[in-house]
């Protein structure tokens, strides 16, 4: 699979139209010749997929131990400029407060929940904790600049931030759950085009979670 994020194809204008030179006869001789010549110019534009986040951060606000956020939303822009097939996840990883002077796990067994290893300070990312809800895809454009009658690509489905074989939570707050799938689209399936999407995380905080400020990171990848 290729992974793509955006990008521009340079102006080709230099290359492109007449050439003319003005060839100027010897001294002593009439008059002038003048030629004309031109040259073609190419440019192979491969297809590319992209992703835009409407907003850098999310924040759930203050949250009692014990008791769930309202649910944050955020809005994710993806781009297909050729209607090929791609995929888009999120990930996650646990929300740890640092001024507690939490430390982190040296190790963890692969598939387990409790990604957090039980340290003060650390709430984990798996799916009884942190949670979203994947909204449908909305069209913005398409490359015939109506959205009228696009076929959309198909939303994911939350299976829950959880570890696994292929993504261990060795460091709190650093290492990356499983993904799960936001957004996908196969080829000749659906309309090519620019997309949003809304997705709305939720958080349940542990009734014995310390308080304290918890940070972590969300991670969106768009493959095709």
């Amino acid at each position: 699979m290729r992974r793509f994020w955006v990008g521009k194809v340079l102006p080709l204008a230099s290359a492109l139209g007449v050439v003319l030179w003005t060839v100027l006869g010897p001294a002593g001789t009439a008059g002038a010749t003048t030629q004309s010549a031109n040259q073609s110019a190419t440019v192979s534009v491969q297809c590319s997929v992209a992703m835009q986040l409407g907003t850098p951060t999310v924040s759930f606000g203050t949250v009692p131990p014990g008791q769930a956020s309202s649910p944050t939303t955020t809005v994710v822009y993806w781009t297909d400029t050729c209607g090929s097939t791609f995929t888009a996840t999120a990930a996650a990883t646990d929300l740890v407060d640092y001024s507690t002077g939490a430390s982190a796990p040296t190790t963890a067994t692969s598939g387990t929940p409790s990604s957090c290893g039980g340290n003060i300070g650390c709430i984990p990312l798996y799916d009884a904790d942190l949670g979203l809800s994947i909204g449908a895809p909305t069209c913005v454009s398409t490359p015939s600049g109506s959205c009228g009658g696009a076929t959309l690509p198909t939303k994911g489905t939350y299976t829950g931030f959880a570890l696994g074989a292929t993504c261990v939570d060795v460091t709190a707050g650093v290492d990356l759950s499983c993904p799960d799938t936001l957004l996908s689209g196969t080829s000749g399936q659906y309309t090519a085009g620019e997309y949003n999407q809304t997705v709305a995380y939720t958080l349940n905080v542990p009734s014995n979670a310390q308080t304290g400020n918890y940070t972590g990171w969300l991670q969106y990848t768009i493959t095709g």
